[in-house]
């Protein structure tokens, strides 16, 4: 990112094997200081949804910085403690007792140093001495990191930038000249500006904040045709100048692109030679970042739409996976909000599509890597027809190929239910496999709304040396969930047996009957981006009603009593809390229900054995229960 701030970032990510929504992202963002003032890192995030404790270790080098202090994002609940441990480390630890969670982009906490010398002094996150980890609740989550660094310019110094852009041929665009770096009172200031003017024409100057200027005063344009504009100012005030700030503008320049390429916008010496001088009269030194603007046939991007279709769902993750660790141009605006950024392309593309890496790197950090899964999960449904466009025809699975079903199983009511997605079987397996993307439909009458997931720990796609990306979303009210799941290391798996697995709460009414499930709309790709052929099928379990007990040590929990029985039983759960009680006779038909543990009536049943099936919050038992009357 690079708006009147000088940020570079070296990402350190972990290969270890696990899901990218699980992961908490954690990048310092440096400025621009004159020597002796402040400078403040924001702690970006990323992934910071309902975590309860996050601590680290904050590395520096006092020669160039000295710690003043940290400012914690009051938006975040909890308590933020930082600790000096000699004089180049911190132990930053925040904890919640009710968890936190930040959009995504948004600062944790700044921590503010002055800077001490001219440099590019760098503050970095570590494990040492304290461990870097977060927690959700009790659970751990890995933490990736992204260190800052701070352009630190000498005494005596004015920082002015010109910000960024893309756009196409024939397009407009305009870009902001303002201050990154001053603390004092300006006097007087000239310069030139310069740009290639094959690539861009100058077609007017607007926005004049510097207090006095004038169009045809202050801005000498008859060189624009050379790419060339004069610019001199002075203040209105000699006696006290003008007082200016970092993120002060003074205007912007307005140009047309006439072809693709990349031009500079830049401060030179010719015609006007470049002087800035403060209210003490004292020559200031200019440390100036020039602007980029770049022209280019496609300028834009959607965060999310990284197969670039037009529209945000499942089958975006696999392209994550073809371009995992990729690094390129970090864009202009990082947010992550549905709508069109302009974005510089990388000189990488995927290998069949040929899409360009900019629309992989959907969070616009400069990097392929996990954090990119959320402007997916952000922006999951959105087609460019939100913004007057209309979305591609929707993929065609292949008819043929490597068998894709849900394992059918036995499953009763009341119960927890996980089954397997089986990709490939003993005799046909699946070869040259990279990534899947695919929708299972499901029976929604015997399933419980909402509690359809898919799980991803069991998995023959899964490389323990590298990362596995996934991402799933449920649309209860449709009977579907979408999946897809990728390696990331560009190297192809051949295999048979389950990729995932899908949970699924049995409704505890459900009448013993068929659970269908169907595989549509599969797009199962290759490390080259070739589509391989795949054969969805229908499968069906069956809900049956339970006749024994699955789980021992659960029913030893459970009892009944009295039993026999002749007027009334209760159950006695040990600590478990009945959810629902139906009994049966031994040829399947109910008999008795209810909510309720103590004084059941079995004086209106015939004397025999029945069948009492007991759902708790821990499972179901099945109790037999005999009536003497």
């Amino acid at each position: 990112m690079k708006a009147f701030a000088s940020l570079f970032f070296l990402s350190f990510l972990f290969l270890l094997p696990l899901s990218a929504q699980d992961t908490v992202r954690l990048s310092l963002e440096g400025g621009t200081a004159i020597r002796g003032k402040t400078v403040c890192f924001k702690l970006n995030t990323q992934g910071f949804s309902n975590l309860t404790k996050v601590q680290f270790s904050l590395h520096f080098y006092s020669s160039e910085l000295e710690y003043q202090s940290v400012q914690k994002n009051p938006d975040l609940p909890g308590t933020l403690t930082v600790q000096a441990v000699g004089a180049n480390v911190l132990t930053v630890v925040w904890e919640s007792g009710v968890g936190g969670t930040l959009p995504s982009g948004v600062s944790m906490a700044d921590f503010c140093f002055k800077a001490v010398r001219a440099g590019a002094p760098m503050v970095f996150l570590s494990d040492y001495p304290l461990l870097k980890a977060a927690w959700k609740g009790q659970q751990a989550v890995p933490i990736l990191t992204v260190p800052g660094t701070a352009k630190v310019i000498p005494d005596e110094s004015i920082g002015l930038a010109v910000s960024d852009t893309v756009l196409a041929p024939g397009q407009k665009a305009c870009v902001r000249l303002g201050v990154n770096a001053f603390g004092d009172t300006l006097l007087a200031i000239q310069y030139t500006i310069s740009w290639d003017p094959a690539i861009l024409t100058l077609d007017t100057v607007q926005n004049l904040t510097l207090p006095g200027l004038n169009p045809d005063k202050n801005f000498g344009m008859s060189l624009r045709s050379q790419g060339k504009l004069t610019f001199s100012w002075i203040s209105e005030d000699l006696i006290t100048g003008l007082a200016l700030k970092p993120g002060d503008t003074f205007y912007e320049l307005c140009f047309t692109a006439l072809k693709e390429g990349v031009s500079k916008v830049d401060f030179t010496q010719t015609p006007t030679l470049i002087e800035l001088i403060d209210i003490e009269e004292n020559l200031l030194n200019l440390y100036r970042q020039p602007g980029t603007i770049t022209v280019e046939k496609d300028p834009l991007m959607r965060p999310g739409d990284a197969n670039k279709d037009d529209v945000v769902n499942h089958f975006d993750l696999l392209q994550l996976g073809l371009g995992f660790g990729g690094e390129g141009p970090v864009r202009i605006d990082q947010s992550i909000g549905w709508k069109a950024l302009p974005a510089a392309s990388w000189a990488l593309a995927t290998p069949a599509a040929k899409v360009n890496f900019k629309h992989l790197d959907t969070d616009g950090n400069g990097h392929v890597e996990t954090g990119d899964v959320a402007a997916i999960e952000a922006n999951w449904g959105k087609t460019k027809a939100q913004s007057g466009f209309q979305p591609i025809e929707p993929l065609i699975p292949r008819a043929a190929g490597a068998p894709l079903f849900v394992a059918p199983r036995e499953v009763q009511p009341g119960e927890m239910a996980t089954f397997d997605i089986m990709l490939g079987e003993k005799g046909q397996p699946a070869s040259g496999v990279y990534g899947v993307a695919f929708s299972v439909l499901y029976d929604k009458t015997p399933t419980v709304p909402g509690s359809v997931t898919a799980l991803f720990s069991s998995s023959w796609l899964n490389d323990p040396s590298t990362r596995t990306l996934t991402i799933q979303r449920n649309f209860p009210e449709a009977g579907r969930i979408d999946v897809a799941i990728s390696a990331s290391n560009r190297v192809n798996r051949s295999g048979f047996g389950a990729i995932a697995q899908l949970k699924a709460a049995i409704d505890a009414k459900a009448a013993p009957s068929g659970l269908s499930f169907t595989i549509e709309n599969v797009r199962l790709i290759n490390a080259q981006e070739e589509v391989q052929a795949s054969a969805p099928r229908v499968s069906s379990s069956t809900i049956v009603l339970a006749t024994g007990i699955n789980d021992p040590a659960l029913a030893r929990r459970v009892t009944l009593a009295p039993n026999p029985a002749s007027g009334f039983f209760s159950v006695d759960a040990q600590g478990l809390t009945l959810r629902r009680l139906v009994c049966y006779d031994l040829q399947g038909n109910q008999v008795l229900e209810s909510a309720s543990a103590d004084k059941l009536p079995a004086s209106g049943l015939p004397s025999g054995l029945y069948l009492v099936k007991i759902w708790t919050d821990e499972g179901v038992v099945v109790k037999k229960l005999a009536v003497n009357r």
